[in-house]
């Protein structure tokens, strides 16, 4: 049922359930949901984080996986899930941790698709730090924009694997 409310699978009525596809509006409309989230979630970290947290953060931030091995596909998305989760922590704001969690979990089958075509690991990590950094410094205005500029360039390569998996 709650694979059901989450718009995941498709009750069938008297055969059962079936997975709905990934689609291209589906991405757009949670990453936009996810920009504002968690943009302000950064915001709100740079404002309230200790510095314990944002040594934390900086633990977590790099990514690591092999393209072609789904073994290390697996640790990439905790790792990231770890990242953005600990983040959102930060904001000490149980609703819009919730939220991120929720966007995270929605947003899973287009990662795994991402990874798929060949994210460069380094440049995730790199957008992490960028993040980390401006939380650390207690920006608000540039934690929330390193933040999104992280956001947009998961979507992109979110639509770009979408396309060539055929999906859509």
């Amino acid at each position: 049922n709650r694979l059901a409310s989450e718009a995941l699978v498709k009750k069938l009525p008297y055969r059962g359930y079936t997975v709905t596809p990934i689609s291209e509006s589906d991405i757009v409309e949670l990453c936009e949901l996810r920009t504002v989230v968690e943009g302000s979630v950064a915001a709100l970290a740079a404002q309230r984080a200790t510095p314990d947290e944002v040594d934390r953060l900086e633990q977590l931030a790099p990514l690591d996986y092999i393209p072609g091995d789904r073994t290390t596909y697996e640790l990439y998305l905790q790792a990231n899930r770890r990242f953005h989760a600990a983040v959102a922590r930060c904001a000490r704001n149980g609703k819009m941790e919730a939220l991120v969690l929720s966007l995270l979990d929605q947003l899973q089958r287009p990662f795994y698709l991402r990874l798929d075509i060949g994210l460069p690991s380094e440049e995730a990590t790199a957008e992490h730090l960028e993040v980390v950094d401006a939380i650390r410094q207690r920006n608000p205005v540039r934690a929330q924009s390193a933040h999104v500029r992280q956001l947009e360039s998961t979507r992109v390569f979110m639509l770009r694997a979408l396309g060539r998996s055929g999906a859509i």
